[in-house]
């Protein structure tokens, strides 16, 4: 059937046809804005982005990678830079990409770009280190899979269990921000002088066993933690302690946390977006002066 427009004055007879044509067209008008609705409310609960994969592997689908850099630099093309959020990734480094990494919806060969899930639900495939832990983090090194973990930005939604002497499963997660137990427990190993009665602490993190005493944790966390009570101390005066170095006897001193002290620690960025590892612990003086230790 051919349609034509009316003119003005001009009386108006609708045949059935053109007028069911009328209805199909609109229905399916409204269908495809609600699903268009849909689809945005979905997207915007679920977001995948653009990566490129500037690593020397294939990286297969559900690979782990880390965040490393905008694939296109605003000093190089500002336009395109702000048209679509896209990234450089690579095999993920724990001290780099904690927190920072994204799981890819599809293969990638080195140099080639594709779709990769960095918020929202998907799957992921995952070492079971801790068979309690509720979220999961990177492993250093390794962009086959993520590992449990007392915190860390993927969420553990269901997970497999283990079979056999293998410890990998498959498991649904949620990416998002750093959730999880804000606190863990480190055991200091020792420590060197960073400034005036500050110091830099080697620690191993530690989970229970019982009776109060703690062990070292596979393929924990092992780095360079820092006490807050430190913070503000200088060569002379009201250390964070609460002692006041000017009343120490000749050859006293302010002394470091001592190796094999058990700490509670936790996790913050800083001023660089650079993670760092913080505990509280009031340092104790000691030395020797005339008539004995102090």
């Amino acid at each position: 059937m051919s349609f034509r427009k009316v003119s003005t004055g001009e009386q108006l007879q609708i045949p059935a046809q053109a007028y069911n044509a009328f209805v199909d067209a609109a229905i399916a008008h409204q269908e495809t804005g609600q699903k268009q609705s849909r689809l945005t409310q979905s997207n915007s609960q679920q977001t995948s982005i653009l990566v490129r994969n500037t690593s020397d592997q294939d990286m297969p689908r559900f690979a782990v990678m880390g965040a490393d850099s905008p694939a296109i630099l605003p000093a190089d093309n500002e336009d395109e830079f702000t048209r679509q959020v896209a990234l450089n990734c690579v095999v993920p480094v724990e001290a780099d990409h904690k927190g920072k990494f994204v799981i890819l919806l599809e293969p990638l060969a080195p140099g080639s770009i594709g779709r990769a899930k960095i918020s929202g639900v998907c799957l992921a495939k995952l070492e079971v280190e801790d068979e309690d832990a509720k979220y999961a983090d990177v492993i250093d090194g390794d962009g086959t899979m993520l590992i449990t973990a007392s915190d860390g930005a993927a969420q553990i939604l269901w997970r497999g269990e283990p079979k056999g002497e293998s410890s990998k499963v498959w498991a649904v997660v949620r990416l998002g921000s750093l959730g999880g137990k804000s606190v863990f427990v480190i055991r200091i190993t020792g420590s060197s002088q960073l400034s005036a009665n500050r110091w830099n602490y080697n620690a191993v993190e530690q989970v229970p066993e019982k009776l109060g005493r703690y062990k070292d944790k596979a393929l924990g966390w092992t780095g360079t933690a820092y006490n807050t009570i430190e913070a503000n101390n200088a060569a002379t005066g009201i250390q964070g302690s609460g002692d006041d170095t000017g009343h120490f006897p000749e050859g006293v001193e302010l002394k470091p946390i001592g190796s094999g002290a058990i700490v509670n620690a936790w996790r913050i960025l800083n001023c660089e977006g650079n993670e760092e590892v913080h505990f509280a612990a009031p340092n104790n003086a000691g030395g020797s002066c005339e008539g004995g230790a102090a």
